[in-house]
């Protein structure tokens, strides 16, 4: 399957639900290829521009967007972090080393 600026997506060796894109330079990451998971789209799929457009919006991001944002990231980690859902996902977070690591 091929979608926009991700190129051409192929089933993941590990999990046959996911599409995997080649490495791509990300500007938000100052450049890093990463990568990129889309799980829940299908070949087929009625709405795909919808995955399209995200991906485009994110690929315009800069390190300097990440930048501006990080207060605000922080701000949210720190009102989650003690929360009774922040705990299940640190529960969560262990099973998913153990199974992924």
């Amino acid at each position: 399957m091929r979608l926009g600026v991700l190129g051409e997506l192929e089933i993941d060796d590990a999990v046959d639900e996911w599409l995997v894109s080649a490495p791509l330079a990300v500007p938000y990451f100052g450049g890093t290829k990463l990568r990129f998971v889309l799980d829940g789209i299908v070949a087929g799929d009625p709405r795909p521009e919808d995955f399209e457009r995200a991906a485009a919006c994110f690929l315009r991001l800069h390190e300097a967007d990440r930048k501006s944002a990080t207060p605000h990231l922080e701000q949210h980690r720190r009102a989650f972090s003690g929360s009774r859902f922040q705990r299940l996902v640190d529960v969560l977070a262990v099973r998913t080393r153990d199974v992924w690591d």
